[in-house]
């Protein structure tokens, strides 16, 4: 029997085994963290979570409501014969964490290590463009002047890449995220007469996996590239970023998916272009950016959504892991991304930014040498994925992944943010110019088909 996930985190109960008699009924699994959550389903009370529920096939919204928490509305397409599994962590609505600036402490060394790096299929197309994981695939979408419009999709089941459906219009330095069982593509640049740098776009694009295709949403407010994009509460957050690089801005769009429209936020308090950042504690952390082509801006800023403000949250001691960096997940440590380091550019590191303190530790290294992957992480299967990049010679398609393992077993890794890879002009320098639904399938693993390589746990940055 097959089953179908959409999980907001990793936990991952086993629902009763079903006897599927009816086509035209399946069955729902509903579960809460904390349960005893009242459970609505396309409107209609089913009952309190854990449930397991019949269901017509077909999308439905489920809606989870207990009071001292936020409600979460989620929606999912579910199939006939098939067990359709969701798990929802819910936040609580008092009690929040003060903003602004935490005391400073010793920091206690990162729990998460990494398991023995594989060395997957090369990508097809080697594009520089951004990526995020979408029901257990890997996307890579647009990147490059000869391949702005590919979408190439790894799956690990039968460990080989494909196309899916172009992009309306080919960007590079875009925004991809995976929200609600599709994928966004938003802003980027726009090549102009075949020029590299071309210009910032305001186009937003969305992929429905299941039909393979792509739709036009309506134009962000602020056409923008290199920026930081964030899913929180359902919503994606586009901050700062550059309207014509090297100009930045610090304006802040939300697009919500229920209803198909963009609004505009509080600005940051300063422009900043090639953020870095994501979600942690659920809020967006903005730890990292760049104020012009050369200057660096290692302020922290925090936005609470709830409240709608920014405040700032200290410095970060080391903003070398910033280069070409990309937020993966968080955990209450911290963030963690994969990106460069000072000194060091044809590296790539997975690091963590010690949120408390301000502090980054460096994990572990990639066994290829190479800048300005794309990088995605499956928080289904923790798995980190690598690929394309730049290494002395120019531009090459390797292809990496690593599982994560964490001390306190299957705690939750928050993800919510996907970004493209670093355009400052030193970067470019010898460039030759489903979270989502997930199915489980009987006996499968995580992927491990090709050769491994590399080193495991942690490893000392200065070796």
């Amino acid at each position: 029997m097959a089953t179908r996930i959409a999980c907001l985190m990793l936990c991952m109960a086993t629902p009763p085994q079903v006897e599927f008699r009816d086509s035209a009924t399946t069955t729902l699994y509903v579960r809460t963290i904390p349960p005893g959550a009242h459970v609505l389903v396309n409107g209609t009370a089913v009952g309190e979570s854990s449930a397991m529920m019949a269901v017509s096939p077909g999308r439905c919204t489920i809606t989870v409501e207990l009071e001292g928490y936020q409600p979460q509305t989620h929606r999912v397409e579910v199939v006939a014969k098939e067990v359709t599994r969701v798990v929802l962590e819910l936040r609580r609505t008092v009690d929040r964490e003060p903003l602004g600036p935490q005391p400073r402490k010793d920091t206690a060394p990162a729990t998460v290590t990494l398991e023995s790096w594989t060395t997957g299929p090369s990508i097809p197309d080697v594009a520089w463009g951004a990526a995020a994981v979408l029901g257990g695939k890997f996307y890579v979408v647009g990147g490059s002047l000869e391949h702005g419009t590919n979408v190439q999709v790894f799956d690990p089941a039968d460990n080989r890449w494909s196309h899916a459906a172009d992009l309306p219009r080919g960007t590079f330095c875009q925004g991809v995220v995976a929200c609600d069982g599709q994928l966004y593509c938003l802003g980027g640049t726009v090549a102009e007469d075949n020029n590299w740098w071309g210009r910032s776009h305001d186009g937003a694009y969305r992929y429905d996996p299941i039909a393979d295709a792509w739709s036009i949403l309506p134009k962000m407010p602020h056409a923008r590239s290199d920026f930081l994009t964030c899913v929180v509460g359902g919503k994606i957050y586009c901050i700062g970023g550059a309207n014509h690089w090297p100009n930045t801005t610090a304006a802040v769009d939300v697009y919500d998916p229920r209803t198909n429209a963009w609004s505009s936020l509080a600005d940051m308090p300063a422009g900043r272009g090639d953020p870095r950042g994501g979600t942690y504690r659920g809020r967006i952390v903005s730890v990292y950016g760049l104020i012009n082509a050369q200057t660096t801006d290692p302020r922290i800023w925090e936005y609470d959504t709830g409240r709608g403000s920014w405040l700032p949250a200290g410095t970060a001691s080391d903003t070398g892991f910033g280069g070409y960096g990309m937020f993966l997940f968080s955990d209450d440590q911290g963030m963690y991304f994969a990106g460069g380091r000072t000194g060091r550019r044809h590296e790539t590191w997975i690091s963590v930014f010690h949120r408390d303190t301000g502090n980054v530790e460096y994990l572990a290294k990639a066994p290829a040498n190479r800048a300005a992957a794309v990088a995605g992480f499956d928080p289904l299967s923790r798995t980190i994925y690598l690929a394309a990049g730049d290494d002395p010679a120019g531009r090459v398609g390797t292809f990496e992944y690593v599982q994560v393992n964490t001390e306190q077993g299957e705690q939750p890794l928050q993800t919510g943010a996907s970004r493209p890879a670093d355009r400052r002009p030193e970067a470019q320098a010898g460039r030759g110019r489903h979270t989502g639904i997930h199915r489980e399938t009987a006996g499968r693993e995580t992927p491990r088909q090709a050769s491994e390589t590399g080193s495991t746990g942690k490893i000392n940055p200065e070796e």
